[in-house]
């Protein structure tokens, strides 16, 4: 099980420090510990300004176990949204090509219920990125 510590309240090294501890489990030979992580991304987003987590999560968006890329989704969401809305977007645009875009538009989704406000702005960056590519068009 992953340790639960509240990153709201560290300071920047150490949200620092704690990115750089969750980073390497996010590659961890075993799926369970992997998802736990995500989980944990999820529950308790960190600030990653160093974006120690940005190519461990990308990794995991496209990975073979549904339950996985899903919650790789919803950690990818939680951990950069609103002003790394860029960061969203250029990632999208970088999994297109792989046709498992359905399972991070479905984590975007299930995330905007709960914070629509926070990602409106990372939504319609999305959404152009989708409109560029006439296969997935229709998943708007």
């Amino acid at each position: 099980m992953v340790t639960r510590i509240p990153s709201n309240s560290l300071s920047t090294s150490a949200q620092a420090k704690l990115s750089a501890i969750l980073a390497p489990l996010l590659q961890h030979p075993d799926p369970l510990v992997r998802i736990d992580v995500l989980r944990r991304c999820v529950s308790l987003p960190v600030t990653d300004s160093q974006r120690q987590l940005q190519q461990p999560l990308i990794q995991r968006l496209t990975s073979a176990f549904p339950d996985e890329s899903f919650t790789a989704a919803q950690a990818f969401f939680c951990t950069y949204s609103g002003a790394d809305g860029e960061v969203v977007a250029a990632t999208v645009q970088k999994i297109l090509p792989d046709r498992q875009i359905q399972t991070t538009i479905n984590a975007l989704q299930s995330q905007a219920q709960w914070r629509r406000s926070q990602l409106l702005p990372t939504i319609r960056l999305v959404l152009a990125v989708l409109a560029t590519d006439s296969l997935v068009s229709s998943l708007r």
